[in-house]
């Protein structure tokens, strides 16, 4: 079953539980997910509100890139979870067993696929979130930031698990090339999620005089 299927309750008691999957790395791309969702919650609300008709077309262009968004990063959840199993098998057998560093190399590799997307997709929806911000309705600004942070929160976790897997590769050029990649892409995120909050943040301070 796919993550998305299950209740709530469910997944966290999964989380919760002493089995290798679902992690952070299942977690975190839930959670761009709940970013991606409200940054459309405040697009379907802009849309009910007749002073923004002039740039409907816009608003709904960025509602369904949202919903895609959602969906991919709900599909990444699963493929996270599938990309660690095998590893751990690997890393299960003796050191000495025959073909063992190939396949551990190959294993790293594959878990390291779907949170390098998922911090792709978290930079895509913080740009996003930016076009959301200086767009849609004031009336749910927070919400705005609110899924600027949960992005931000899934990239950072996602440059985790992909630090994590490359240290132990043993081709040391493609791990530091990786570690490098991931790295500015986390940077990236964190600078636009940062803005979009301090933005928001300003919304509600009093003017200085």
């Amino acid at each position: 079953m796919a993550y998305k299927d299950e209740t709530f309750n469910t997944f966290s008691d999964k989380v919760f539980s002493s089995a290798p999957v679902p992690g952070g790395g299942a977690v975190a791309p839930l959670a761009a997910a709940l970013g991606a969702a409200l940054d459309g919650m405040v697009l379907s609300i802009t849309l009910g509100k007749s002073a923004y008709l002039d740039i409907r077309p816009e608003i709904e262009e960025l509602s369904a890139r949202c919903s895609v968004l959602k969906e991919e990063f709900f599909a990444l959840a699963d493929a996270d979870s599938e990309g660690f199993l095998p590893m751990l098998d690997i890393y299960r057998l003796p050191k000495e067993a025959p073909g063992r560093e190939a396949a551990l190399e190959n294993a790293l590799l594959g878990a390291c696929a779907a949170p390098r997307k998922v911090l792709e997709l978290c930079l895509e929806g913080l740009e996003l979130t930016e076009e959301v911000f200086k767009k849609a309705s004031r009336s749910a600004v927070s919400d705005i930031a609110a899924a600027a942070l949960l992005l931000k929160s899934a990239a950072s976790v996602s440059e985790l698990n992909i630090l994590a897997n490359t240290r132990s590769l043993s081709d040391r050029a493609l791990s530091d090339r990786m570690a490098a990649e991931c790295t500015e892409l986390a940077r990236k995120c964190s600078l636009k999620a940062d803005a979009v909050y301090e933005n928001t943040k300003a919304f509600f301070l009093p003017e200085e005089n």
